[in-house]
This record gives structure tokens, sequence and C-alpha cells, in this order.
């Protein structure tokens, strides 16, 4: 009788498929979410905001981050964080902040 086939190191090795993240949203429960250096309460329901999507891919993100983020001192100061050495506000870099917090609630999955 022959033994079963070790999978090998890069089978290992790979992620796992992006179905087998965590399904915060499904839980309905809130998130506590560590991020650059802050720890943050997110309910993954506050995310099911059809308005709040269509605003971003209008190219407002403000919406989404009041829905990410609904405590106006938090969200400020992750926004403050934000800014370059200029002290703009970038779009893109509010849209990574987005993306960032989607992935860690496994909103969309």
């Amino acid at each position: 009788m022959t033994e079963p086939k070790k999978p090998s190191a890069a089978a290992r090795a790979r992620r796992a498929p992006q179905d087998r993240l965590a399904k915060g949203e499904a839980t309905g429960k809130h998130s506590t979410v560590e991020f650059r250096g802050r720890t943050l309460d997110i309910d993954p329901d506050r995310l099911d905001d059809y308005d709040a999507f269509e605003a971003l891919r209008q190219g407002f993100p403000g919406p989404l981050m009041e829905a990410l983020i609904p405590d106006e001192p938090t969200r400020r100061a992750v926004l403050d964080d934000a800014r370059d050495d200029d002290g703009r506000l970038r779009t893109t870099a509010v849209t990574a902040i987005i993306i960032e917090l989607s992935q860690a609630v496994g909103a969309g999955n």
C-alpha cells in the first residue's frame, strides 16, 4: 500500500482562497481592528450601504469613511494621520484606508 502524497512546499505556501477569509458582515458582530496604531470598533453591517459605495464610485469617499468610522474625532485622527508631508489628504490615501479597513472586517466575503 502506498502512502498518500505529501503536499509540495509551494502548495503549503499558497494563501488561503479569498472565500476562506473571515466573513465579518455574516456574523453581525462588531469587529475590533488594529489599524495603524489605533484600535477601531467597526460594525460590518454599516458597510452594507449602497449609497455610501455609490458616492465612493463617484469619487466621494466621505460617506463610506463615516460608515466605517462613525465617531468623528476618531475618523478625523485616522484621516489626519494619512496626510502627506504637505498636509494634503489625498483621495488615494483615503481609498487605501477604506480598502484596508474593509478587508480587515471581511467585507464582501
